[in-house]
This record gives C-alpha cells, sequence and structure tokens, in this order.
C-alpha cells in the first residue's frame, strides 16, 4: 500500500503553480512548432497568385460561348413571370442569366392556402 503525504497549503499551492507552469510551456512550445511547419510548408509549397488567396465565390465551368436564345415554351403562364423566375434563379444561383438554357415554364397550381 502506496504511503500518504499530507501536504502543507504551500506545497499544494507550490504543486499547482508547476503544473499550470508546465501546461503552459507545452501550449507554447506546440505554438511554436506549429508556427515553423507553417513556414516550412509555405517555404516549399508553390507560391499561389494572389487573387487565389481572396475567398473567391464559387466558380461554375462555363461553356466558351454563351447558350443561343432559344425558345422557352411557357404553359400556362406570361411572359413576364417567365422572365421574373429566370431572373430569380439566375441571381440565387449566381450564375449569369446568358449561360443558363430554360426549355419550358410551366404553372403547376394557382391554389393559394
Amino acid at each position: 500500500m502506496p504511503k500518504v503525504t499530507d501536504f502543507t497549503v504551500t506545497q499544494s499551492v507550490l504543486y499547482a503553480i508547476a503544473g499550470i507552469a508546465v501546461v503552459l510551456l507545452t501550449l507554447t512550445l506546440l505554438s511554436l512548432l506549429i508556427t515553423l511547419l507553417s513556414k516550412a510548408i509555405s517555404f516549399f509549397a508553390p507560391a499561389a497568385d494572389a487573387s487565389s488567396s481572396a475567398p473567391a465565390a464559387q466558380e461554375f465551368p462555363l461553356p466558351a460561348k454563351p447558350a443561343q436564345a432559344a425558345e422557352v415554351k411557357l404553359t400556362n403562364t406570361d411572359e413576364q413571370t417567365a422572365a421574373l423566375l429566370m431572373a430569380i434563379v439566375a441571381a440565387q444561383s449566381e450564375i449569369p442569366l446568358n449561360h443558363l438554357q430554360f426549355n419550358s415554364i410551366k404553372l403547376l397550381a394557382e391554389d393559394a392556402p
């Protein structure tokens, strides 16, 4: 059976301070190691363009030429509503309208609850 030792308050405080110092020293060394590894990786990694470092919008593969304007088949809807729907789709998807192709637009139901 291990021997139980009584500590004084002063010894307990010193052990606590020593424990905190060990933790802080370990965290500091870990921080330095991460910094050194980051610098080493950036030194050996190929240099990136300045434009690629900025957060860019999501890129979509776009065709070389915009799609030809084709007839859109409208079923039970008017041209103004169809144009509004196409503009909303283009704005929400962040794809230019001239790169989208709509084949048909159909009104499903006019019933409102």
